[in-house]
């Protein structure tokens, strides 16, 4: 099967999250043709691996997409399918990569790992149940896409929150009647307000809430709520700030109840960009593409942040596809990009593997 037509098996199988399984069995199959040596974890994550002992490298991203199937096609040179950008096609290039790199070197002097996470478009649970083991790598490289010119070395963080709000039952011709939507709205304005002050002008330095969704009546409601959380700031010093306007505001509506509710909490990450990984990625670049690729923040959150901010390895993240396209109807990934990945990441991984001394 060549690197096409495997792109384009594992875009056909339709993997959302939470339903990954189908398409863990065909790559670990498919991993072990490739010589790579594989296993699931408890999570479900697939771990293959070529080589052994020192540097130790990973290639992570996610084999989970967002609801909502795409007929699989190629037209004019693209790929459209269900997580053709959002990240099979960095998964699937990194595979390719690896096993090139096991093909044409005699012995791997070191252990390169390709880890497919489920959950990245959840919680993360995936990548955190991975952590959990005791793995030690050099480095680490997120496949997401960066539209290969750009290397991505920072994320905000994301809070998800489930916050319900009840009140004291009144005839609603009552001059003392409460409605709890229009309540619970004001209470999100007021926390909106509050991290506006902690935020600058820049879109990666500022704070930004989200209502995904909400549920009631007039007098209970509740509502999923995203917060994303710059760089500088904590989901721990974030939560103390909205629990203090939640106990500000009941203390001003005393018929109002207010509960809050912790889903996720992921910090923002940066990485340094002065690591090996990172010079050599963008020299690798240069060489491949003839431009200087420019490092980046982005606003979303990926599973570099969990990985980073509990390590502390070098990281970045970087693939083919543009990011814009995430969860589109329309997306669909330049295949010339997709076969272009895959050098760029081997020569990469070769460049890594004879720089072990440096590598730290």
């Amino acid at each position: 099967m060549d690197e096409v037509s495997f792109l384009k098996k594992i875009i056909e199988i339709y993997s959302p999250t939470g339903e990954e399984k189908q398409l863990s069995t065909f790559l670990m199959e498919r991993m072990e043709r490739l010589g790579f040596k594989t296993q699931m974890d408890k999570a479900g994550n697939i771990i293959g691996t070529i080589g052994e002992g020192k540097p130790s490298i990973l290639l992570c991203s996610h084999m989970d997409t967002v609801p909502g199937k795409i007929p699989v096609k190629i037209i004019n040179g693209k790929l459209y399918g269900r997580g053709s950008v959002d990240a099979k096609s960095s998964l699937a290039a990194m595979i390719m990569a690896a096993s090139r790199v096991e093909s044409k070197l005699s012995s791997v002097n070191g252990k390169i790992s390709v880890v497919g996470t489920v959950d990245e478009e959840g919680n993360s649970k995936g990548i955190r149940t991975f952590l959990r083991e005791k793995r030690n790598f050099n480095c680490a490289l997120f496949g997401e896409p960066t539209n290969l010119k750009y290397i991505t070395i920072g994320y905000k963080g994301r809070l998800g929150l489930k916050i319900r709000l009840k009140v004291k039952q009144t005839h609603s011709a009552s001059p003392t009647y409460l409605n709890a939507i229009s309540k619970l709205m004001q209470l999100h304005e007021k926390i909106k307000r509050k991290l506006s002050r902690h935020s600058s002008k820049s879109l990666y330095k500022s704070f930004s809430l989200n209502i995904h969704q909400i549920k009631g009546n007039d007098i209970e409601c509740k509502t999923k709520t995203s917060i994303r959380i710059p760089i500088k700031h904590t989901c721990k010093e974030t939560i103390a700030w909205i629990n203090s306007e939640m106990h500000k505001f009941t203390d001003a509506n005393p018929n109002v109840k207010v509960k809050i509710e912790i889903e996720e909490m992921t910090d923002p990450f940066e990485a340094n960009k002065k690591t090996l990984l990172i010079k050599t990625l963008v020299q690798v670049i240069k060489e491949e593409l003839g431009i200087n690729p420019r490092l980046i923040r982005k606003t979303g959150t990926g599973d570099m942040n969990v990985f980073g901010n509990k390590t502390g390895i070098p990281t970045a993240t970087y693939g083919p596809g543009d990011s814009r396209l995430d969860h589109s109807p329309t997306e669909h990934v330049n295949l010339k990009h997709y076969l272009k990945a895959i050098n760029i990441y081997e020569k990469l991984i070769i460049r890594l593997l004879n720089t072990h001394s440096k590598l730290s």
